[in-house]
């Protein structure tokens, strides 16, 4: 499965697109700093990145964030870096 992701989308493969618009926005975390870009980022051992879409307070993002560091990070992926992709998506139900 293959994600597009750019600082104002998070898009999946079945074209559902989660974008910042007025009522909600994308947010990235690495090690929880906020980031507006995560494409640059040289990954390093045991680097956290949250990618946050919705409405949330900062005392949201802080509960997202600390659910992010209870995970155990598992395996190893490309160039032998280990990293862990929490991925929140907040939608509303009408």
């Amino acid at each position: 499965m293959i994600f597009t992701v750019n600082d104002e989308c998070f898009a999946f493969p079945d074209g559902r697109e989660f974008c910042t618009n007025e009522d909600y926005s994308l947010k990235y975390y690495i090690n929880h700093k906020s980031t507006g870009n995560i494409f640059d980022h040289v990954l390093e051992d045991d680097d956290r990145i949250l990618i946050s879409f919705g409405p949330e307070t900062p005392e949201e993002i802080e509960e997202q964030l600390i659910e992010l560091d209870s995970q155990i990070i598992k395996g190893w992926i490309t160039n032998r870096h280990k990293i862990i992709l929490f991925i929140i998506i907040q939608t509303i139900f009408f």
